[in-house]
């Protein structure tokens, strides 16, 4: 009888131990870690209001006119042609004929 009696207060012990309960709570989502260069002084950084919260640091991707690679839209340069392009070879050389048309 005193077996039965000190495996119920071990499993009491157990259940309320902050040890145990620890490992049976769930853990909160953790946050993401921010890129160094996406920290800024000014208003506009990821932390703005009105800033979305689920919104990437480095803003919209966009596709290059010329090879149709993916790039952040603060790191695309803008063509005379309202197309963006991602370095300045490709802004020079323009959009991509129809033979080298980006993938997609």
């Amino acid at each position: 009888m005193l077996k039965y009696l000190l495996l119920v207060l071990l499993l009491v012990w157990l259940w309320y131990s902050p040890a145990v309960r620890r490992l049976w709570r769930p853990r909160p989502p953790e946050q993401p870690a921010q890129h160094p260069s996406a920290q800024s002084s000014d208003a506009k950084g990821p932390n703005a209001p009105g800033t979305p919260t689920g919104a990437p640091a480095h803003g919209l991707m966009v596709r290059c006119g010329h090879c149709g690679i993916h790039l952040p839209q603060n790191e695309a340069l803008m063509g005379a042609d309202g197309q963006r392009y991602c370095c300045e070879a490709h802004r020079q050389a323009g959009p991509a004929s129809s033979d080298r048309a980006p993938h997609g």
